[in-house]
């Protein structure tokens, strides 16, 4: 009799690690079948043909930040915070419209503050969560919010990486930057608001059910954790302690939210800090660019054109290198995150929520998100260049 249950103890055993195993090789097939990850990591093969790539070239503390505020996110969701906050908000406005206005301005001016990247990644998944819960429209107010939050950005020194950068490698005074950066935020939020006009006015229908949070310990150990992550955001904690902080609260509420984290974005990130670093070393790229630079007209439509292809902070760090108009570069870079999906790389914290929502809605929103981009490109970029010249 106890050999029988010695061999059944070992056949549980190995059914065990087995169900383990699958359930691991499922998480590392979903992040390595990962369509933008596979096409960044085949221009990063292709970049690579004119250059060596080095690994000095990640910026950890951007790819640290977006882990840790990924991990709060989703022991956000888990505790039904989100579900909680999405109600109480619903319930102060009268229609769909209204609902997305609400999360446009938010988002825009949260931004500000908080910078795009934790704009994006925190107000447009409780707008899509809410959105999926009370079937409002997303394709419109999704790309209206990424918009917003990335537009609303442009006006303070801290609302975005670049606006960080230029502001300290220039030495911009406060002054000087607000003069150069409000009359174009100011249009972009008249534009903004002007495009919700065009989401659907469609009545809401309340869900009077109550949703329980989680418990109280866990929801005090998430806030504090939130709070910690946003202090290595405005850089006043280091940011590997955040990565720790998040890997063990995460580990000791609920371990399950750490395969949740999309690693196929974060490796995305990854290639497109590669792809820059390879490209700003290249001295065939320099010598056109130090060529096309030489006046603010010229730096203001480089700064706008490198950004479509590399995205606008790490364009930002290459073209300061070779002009001493901040200004203009200020307001090139800016205006170029709009245009491509990849012209900020905060667009694509915005696509990977949107396909992680709604799949279906993906290349939809692409679509739009394009569209309403480059036409606002046009106008800001226009806008941008008359400010330069007058």
């Amino acid at each position: 009799m106890s050999f029988f249950k010695e061999y059944e103890k070992i056949i549980t055993n190995l059914c065990f690690l087995k169900g383990k195993f699958r359930l691991l090789f499922n998480h590392f097939k979903k992040i390595f079948t990962d369509k933008l990850l596979i096409i960044s990591f085949a221009v990063l093969l292709l970049v690579n043909l004119v250059g060596r790539m080095r690994i000095t070239d990640i910026d950890w503390a951007t790819i640290g930040t977006l882990f840790s505020l990924m991990v709060v996110i989703q022991l956000m969701n888990g505790l039904n915070i989100l579900r909680v906050i999405s109600d109480r908000l619903i319930k102060v406005v009268k229609n769909s419209r209204q609902f997305a206005q609400l999360m446009v301005v938010v988002a825009f001016i949260g931004a500000m503050g908080m910078t795009n990247d934790v704009a994006i990644i925190s107000i447009l998944p409780l707008y899509l969560f809410t959105a999926n819960q009370y079937r409002l429209p997303i394709l419109m107010p999704a790309t209206l919010i990424t918009i917003a939050a990335n537009l609303g950005s442009v006006l303070t020194p801290f609302g975005n990486p670049q606006n960080l950068f230029l502001f300290s490698d220039y030495h911009f005074s406060g002054a000087n930057f607000f003069v150069i950066t409000t009359p174009i935020v100011l249009v972009s939020l008249i534009l903004t608001l002007l495009l919700t006009l065009w989401i659907p006015k469609n009545a809401l229908v309340i869900n009077e059910k109550s949703v329980q949070l989680g418990g109280t310990i866990p929801l005090l150990v998430t806030s504090l954790l939130a709070v910690v992550v946003l202090a290595g955001v405005f850089n006043w904690l280091p940011i590997p302690l955040t990565v720790i902080a998040a890997i063990i609260v995460a580990w000791l509420i609920d371990r399950h939210q750490l395969w949740n984290v999309d690693y196929s974005l974060l490796l995305t990130f990854a290639c497109f800090f590669l792809i820059a670093g390879i490209l700003s070393r290249n001295e065939f790229i320099n010598e056109h660019l130090a060529a096309l630079m030489r006046n603010a007209t010229g730096t203001y439509l480089t700064g706008i054109g490198v950004s479509q292809i590399i995205s606008n902070v790490p364009a930002a760090v290459l073209l300061s290198n070779f002009t001493g108009n901040g200004a203009a570069l200020l307001l090139g870079v800016n205006v170029g995150g709009l245009g491509t999906l990849v012209a900020s790389l905060a667009n694509l914290l915005a696509l990977k929520q949107v396909s992680t929502f709604n799949k279906a809605a993906t290349v939809k929103f692409i679509q739009l998100f394009t569209l309403l981009n480059v036409i606002l490109l046009i106008i800001l970029g226009f806008i941008g260049w008359l400010m330069l010249i007058i």
